[in-house]
């Protein structure tokens, strides 16, 4: 597979990609970041096959998330639409549920079994979680709550 840094155009080999930094909450933090980290953590995730360093980034984006939301309105939807990305990829890595399996599964332990099958949701329906996130703004970022719903109607 090849990845190709969208800052530079340089090709990168897949196996040389590293978890992105994130910023810590707190930190100051701007759009032109917001928008960098996302897409970072996205081209990441794309090729991470541990669910538990996706979640990992998954819930350090909900930390940024949190703080932007008592800052400002600027970048929320990129967020979200992030983390629904990651939720997708864990779902995908997650695969479909096995009849009869004990809820706790070894991969992807650290959910619940309701985030399991959320995400298995998501992941069966991108195309529903693309145009929620197509759909929404700063003010209406697209949460999961939404997305299930989308994909509850379809």
């Amino acid at each position: 597979m090849t990845v190709v840094d969208v800052d530079t155009g340089e090709i990168i080999p897949a196996a040389t990609l590293a978890k992105p930094d994130i910023a810590r909450p707190g930190e100051p933090i701007s759009l032109a970041r917001i928008t960098s980290q996302c897409r970072s953590i996205e081209v990441w995730a794309e090729h991470c096959d541990v669910i538990a360093e996706i979640n990992d980034a998954r819930n350090k984006l909900s930390a940024i998330e949190q703080y932007v939301a008592a800052t400002s309105k600027d970048g929320r939807a990129l967020i979200a639409a992030a983390q629904r990305r990651l939720e997708v990829r864990i779902g995908q890595l997650l695969g479909p549920a096995t009849v009869g399996a004990h809820s706790s599964a070894s991969e992807g332990a650290d959910l619940s079994a309701n985030e399991r099958s959320n995400v298995r949701k998501m992941a069966d329906h991108p195309e529903i979680v693309e145009a929620v996130i197509d759909e929404s703004d700063d003010e209406t970022p697209a949460s999961r709550r939404r997305t299930l719903d989308e994909i509850n109607r379809a």
